[in-house]
């Protein structure tokens, strides 16, 4: 914990709802390999985007989420 910084102990409490990418219909939003679910929703698309919510990717490399619902 010591080495970590804020945003990565913030993001180690936050729980993040995401579909996988093989239930993507559209292929072009999800990774090379088809795993992950890139899609950016907006708020108001779903339930679950209140504001806005990030492809996975983005959401671990620059938010620092590590805990997901699939």
């Amino acid at each position: 914990m010591s080495l970590m910084d804020n945003d990565e102990k913030i993001g180690m409490m936050l729980i993040n709802s995401r579909r996988m990418g093989l239930y993507q219909e559209d292929k072009s939003k999800t990774s090379h390999d088809g795993i992950l679910d890139e899609e950016i929703v907006e708020k108001g698309e779903s339930i679950f985007a209140t504001s806005k919510v990030y492809g996975t990717t983005h959401t671990i490399e620059e938010r620092h989420l590590r805990h997901f619902i699939l």
